[in-house]
């Protein structure tokens, strides 16, 4: 990745007077899955990924690979897929109070996409897509903000940045909201035209995108790949194809998935939460379930 991005080098000519430029490496990187970029938490990765979202200069020197890298103005952005199950395995727990997921915009969605015929190969694109991807591409140079931008994002973030998420594993994200929403006020603009500009209209519209990320948000929290869950989930399951299962059929079906030490508080945090429901209790005390409503 460094490598690469290392190559990625713009010389942009600026000013009206010979010599006026500006060396930056900018780059997007789009693995089909998070786990090609990092198969597991990396530390290292992560201070790195850091340090190109917030444009920060960046060097890499190894005296036996002969290795010498600087990058000055580097920028780096990242689109990447990834299910659930796997994000929240694959990042410990800790990982939610540091840099890289408050610089990370998370986008979660469960649609399922019905093709009337599965076989159908779509080769079409748009004309006017491809056109716009191309002058957005070309366009280079500082932006200008406009009054009106200047006083929507100061006043946001006097009022504290309303609506701010408030799952506990946000919390750390929404100190840099302000920075994911001027950025992607850029995007906006050069939606719209190739003027650098960025003013109210852009904030508006930047702001609504970021609100609806962020109502979802919080479904990505709701899926967890713990063995205990799994196991309860097909504990339900087998209780209410069972219409009426006795305690000890439950522990036999428990104990093939989870280790016998928790069976006993797994089955009373299931009848806590009515997952299952104590039906009875025959004459030498062992109790019957029933699937929870």
């Amino acid at each position: 990745m460094i490598d690469y991005l290392s190559e990625a080098k713009i010389d942009l000519i600026y000013g009206h007077q010979a010599g006026q430029h500006k060396l930056f490496n900018s780059m997007i990187m789009i693995p089909d899955e998070l786990s090609a970029l990092m198969h597991e938490y990396d530390r290292a990765l992560a201070a790195t990924l850091t340090t190109f979202y917030d444009c920060m200069p960046y060097s890499q020197t190894r005296r036996v690979a002969k290795v010498n890298i600087e990058i000055t103005h580097p920028q780096l952005s990242i689109l990447a897929g990834d299910t659930t199950s796997h994000l929240l395995k694959t990042l410990p727990e800790g990982v939610w109070d540091q840099g890289l997921m408050s610089r990370t915009i998370l986008i979660f969605a469960d649609d399922k996409i019905l093709q009337d015929d599965i076989f159908e190969t779509n080769t079409t694109h748009s004309k006017d897509l491809a056109h716009d991807l191309n002058c957005i591409h070309a366009l280079q140079g500082q932006f200008e903000l406009r009054p009106d931008f200047r006083n929507a994002v100061n006043e946001w973030r006097k009022a504290d940045c309303p609506p701010k998420p408030t799952h506990p594993r946000l919390q750390s994200y929404c100190a840099r909201r302000w920075t994911h929403l001027c950025k992607l006020s850029i995007i906006a603009a050069v939606d719209r035209s190739d003027d650098l500009v960025v003013d109210k209209p852009h904030f508006d519209r930047a702001l609504s995108w970021l609100l609806e990320a962020e109502h979802f948000m919080p479904y990505t929290f709701q899926v967890t790949s713990s063995t205990d869950s799994r196991a309860m989930e097909e504990l339900v399951h087998f209780v209410g194809k069972m219409k009426e299962a006795s305690e000890a059929q439950i522990v036999r079906f428990a104990s093939e998935r989870i280790p016998a030490g928790t069976i006993e508080r797994v089955i009373k945090l299931m009848v806590g939460t009515r997952m299952i429901i104590v039906t009875k209790q025959d004459r030498y005390g062992m109790n019957y379930y029933r699937r929870g409503d």
